[in-house]
């Protein structure tokens, strides 16, 4: 079964490798980024579901990853970080967190969290909603373009509600 991907951007190779066992266990497709930079390719590469981010990461730390994200994203962004005082998770919460979780935590309470922030999540769309274009169809709940043939067209998360955008207003000036 498939939940859809989570992206873990996690420095600590324990720590990712646990979080990899339960992700998928729990039927979700595991991405992995050991710093900023790649946590923020793979954004453009996978377009997960969710997100988990831990603040001290070895390029740029979690805070500027979280605003770079917000930018162009609404996903859901759990943090997971040894910093646990008031002040890192207000920072937290005020870069665009939708949760915040301290180190040491239980790895079945972060897929439950991650259960609880997906329901929580607004999906303006319906799951089965789709549109057509020249052919081509786009499935609106799976964020997915299918072009005649059948193939996956792969879009960022930006391209796709561009492209959403231009077909629900076709012919408009």
């Amino acid at each position: 079964m498939d939940h859809g991907s989570v992206l873990v951007v996690e420095d600590d190779p324990d720590i990712a490798s646990m979080l990899r066992l339960y992700v998928e266990r729990a039927g979700y497709r595991f991405h992995h980024a050991s710093d900023g930079a790649g946590g923020l390719a793979a954004m453009q590469d996978f377009a997960p579901q969710v997100v988990l981010l831990d603040i001290g990461l070895p390029d740029v730390d979690g805070y500027a990853v979280a605003r770079s994200i917000r930018e162009h994203s609404d996903v859901p962004i759990l943090m997971i970080t040894a910093r646990d005082t008031e002040t890192d998770a207000i920072v937290g919460f005020e870069v665009g967190a939708d949760d915040y979780i301290t180190k040491p935590f239980s790895p079945r309470e972060v897929i439950a969290r991650i259960g609880a922030v997906l329901r929580r999540a607004s999906d303006p769309m319906p799951q089965s909603e789709t549109l057509s274009a020249a052919g081509h169809v786009i499935d609106l709940g799976r964020r997915q373009v299918l072009v005649p043939s059948g193939e996956v067209v792969r879009l960022t998360a930006r391209e796709f509600d561009v492209l959403v955008y231009l077909v629900e207003n076709c012919g408009l000036v």
